[in-house]
């Protein structure tokens, strides 16, 4: 009897310890998992804010500007369907875990409406959202009207659209147009991002 006691508590102890085992590993997994999103999702918004950053200097004080990013995803410029007073550039991080959200949120502004007519709002609108395993930052300018007149950003591409990991952007200010938009003449700085 005695011998048999020792086998079950040997038993016993090994099937404790190999759940524990389990359970720290995959509770562990989980934690790693999230660390490994959280960086790859921080890169993507690090890289959109740089691009923005470099877009409202060039718009600023003109000349071209380069700008090196690392993105754990990819970096896209989309030409939109609605005209080129409505391109925009998204930065997507490849996520381990799904994540959804049913809207965009802006983070560097409360209001992501496309046309303003308050001076004082931020050119540039950042929104985030999660598609999935893929978590996704998009940059536009925002159209400002006022009386009679407005400003606005038009994004150009250059010959590539898209990149993946370590990506050069040059920005260049090419030159300046008048677009006609809601009755209002608008005085438009030509930005081209070249992706590399």
């Amino acid at each position: 009897m005695k011998g048999q006691e020792g086998i079950i508590e040997f038993m016993l102890n090994i099937g404790i310890s190999f759940m524990l085992i389990l359970y720290v590993y995959f509770w562990g997994l989980n934690i790693f998992y999230q660390q490994i999103d959280f960086v790859s999702i921080h890169s993507a918004e690090r890289s959109i804010r740089a691009i923005d950053n470099a877009i409202r200097s060039v718009v600023k004080f003109g000349g071209k500007e380069t700008i090196e990013v690392n993105i754990q995803g990819s970096l896209l410029f989309i030409e939109s369907t609605g005209g080129e007073l409505f391109n925009y550039i998204e930065a997507r991080a490849n996520l381990l875990k799904t994540q959804y959200s049913n809207v965009w949120v802006g983070i560097n502004t409360a209001n992501t409406s496309k046309v303003v007519d308050n001076p004082l709002e931020t050119q540039s609108v950042i929104e985030k959202r999660a598609y999935g395993k893929i978590y996704v930052f998009r940059l536009f300018y925002r159209i400002f009207l006022y009386d009679s007149t407005g400003t606005c950003i038009i994004l150009k591409s250059g010959n590539k659209k898209s990149c993946n990991g370590y990506c050069e952007i040059t920005v260049e200010d090419v030159g300046e147009k008048r677009v006609n938009f809601s009755g209002r003449v608008l005085k438009c700085a030509i930005i081209k991002v070249e992706i590399k």
